[in-house]
Parts: C-alpha cells; sequence; structure tokens
C-alpha cells in the first residue's frame, strides 16, 4: 500500500507486514462515521539511504474506542470500487452523499460509475458532470428533438449546459442505474454454481453493479435538481 510519509527518494520498497496485512480498510473522507478510518500508517526514521532504522508505524488519527476495529484508509488504490476490487478483491461501500475533497493532485472523489451514452464511455460522479458528456448530450438534443418545447431556441447549441440537457443525462443515466441491478441473462447453463469460487465472483459483481447503480443514481438526482433550480429561476 502506498505511504503517503516523505519523499521516496528509490524504487518501491515492497515487504510483507505481518499483523499491519491484516488492517481493514476504511474511509478518511467519512470523519468519525461508522467504518471510517480512525488510524493512519506511515514509514518513521527513514533517512536517505539508508533504511535500517524504518520503521512501518500505524497511529491513531482519533480516539478509539475499546473494541472498535483499527481502519487504515488503503488510499487511491482503493478508489473508485471498482479498483479497490482489482487491487484487494472486496467492494467498499463508500457514501456518494459525502462531498468531493481536494488533494495535491487536484479535484478528487470516492466513487465513480461508468456511463454509456451514443456509443462513448463515460466516468460520472455525484458532484460533476464530464464537459464531453454534455456536449455529446447537446449534439444529439439537436438530431433526435429531445430539447424539451418551450425551452430557448439556443439551448443545447455549441455544448452548454441547459437544463434540458441535464435532464436528458439524468434519463440516459438513471436508465443504465437500473439495468445495472437488472438480473443478468444466464448464457451458459452448464456452469457449476455449486463452486465456491463462482458464487463469490457473482456476489462481488453484483456487489459491484449495485455500487455503479448508487453513483449513477445520484448523479441523476442532482441533475434533476439543477435542472429544477435553473428553471425556477
Amino acid at each position: 500500500r502506498k505511504c503517503e510519509d516523505g519523499v521516496q527518494w528509490g524504487p518501491p520498497l515492497r515487504i510483507l507486514a505481518p499483523i499491519f496485512d491484516f488492517i481493514n480498510h476504511g474511509s478518511s473522507r467519512d470523519g468519525a462515521a461508522e467504518g471510517s478510518a480512525n488510524a493512519r500508517f506511515g514509514i518513521e526514521n527513514d533517512r536517505m539511504c539508508d533504511t535500517r532504522d524504518a520503521r512501518l508505524v500505524v497511529r491513531a488519527a482519533r480516539d478509539i474506542d475499546e473494541g472498535e476495529e483499527v481502519l487504515i484508509d488503503y488510499g487511491d488504490s482503493a478508489r473508485p470500487a471498482w479498483r479497490c476490487l482489482t487491487s484487494y478483491g472486496f467492494v467498499p461501500d463508500y457514501d456518494v452523499s459525502s462531498e468531493a475533497y481536494e488533494d495535491e493532485d487536484g479535484r478528487n472523489v470516492e466513487n465513480v460509475a461508468e456511463l454509456w451514452m451514443n456509443g462513448l464511455r463515460f466516468e460520472v460522479d455525484p458532484h460533476s458532470v464530464p464537459f464531453d458528456l454534455v456536449e455529446v448530450a447537446a449534439a444529439q438534443a439537436m438530431f433526435d428533438d429531445s430539447v424539451d418545447e418551450g425551452d430557448d431556441a439556443e439551448d443545447g447549441e455549441g455544448g452548454a449546459f441547459t437544463p434540458s440537457i441535464a435532464r436528458a443525462i439524468a434519463k440516459r443515466a438513471t436508465a443504465a442505474a437500473f439495468n445495472l441491478i437488472t438480473e443478468p441473462e444466464m448464457v451458459d447453463s452448464e456452469e457449476d454454481w455449486d463452486s465456491p469460487e463462482l458464487v463469490t465472483a457473482a456476489s462481488l459483481a453484483a456487489l459491484l453493479r449495485w455500487s455503479q447503480h448508487k453513483v449513477l443514481l445520484a448523479f441523476a438526482e442532482n441533475l434533476n435538481l439543477f435542472s429544477s433550480s435553473e428553471q425556477a429561476e
């Protein structure tokens, strides 16, 4: 796992850390909420070109109650949810209502979802709309008359993010969200579903679809709120 302390002066050090590797992940962006990270880790006593006294240390980030599980934030390798699944083999239950935050690399969010529109793939989160997605939706509106009557004549031109364009994207996101939780078609009836591996894989896939479903619904809800507020002005 990536350590954020200090400056890396050599190649990444890969080690097995007994006990430390048993510590589970919790988000550090949920404050003191249940299941959030209550500890942090880092390398201490390391010196340039000399790691003999270096120690991997876990320290409490806040008061930890007796019997409470110690949780650390695994960092970028655990975000978004699909990356956490490929990195660690589980799907985190991120809060889609949590606000985006700013790190040293710029704006960041806990989770994103895949959204296809007009044959193009986009990654969306509840707090922002990709400009390319707005352009695609605006172009589509010009061809299929999806812009509601009564909107401004120039609505949608030049990729403008208007209430009608927001509703069109929200409609697509809502449809995609519900498609994710529709029971997938069984294409091979000869699969051995008594196999623990297949059951585990199917369970993880279902959890990831549910995670993406929640992100897309939150994304669509915020788009509809934007559209309503803009039309009310």
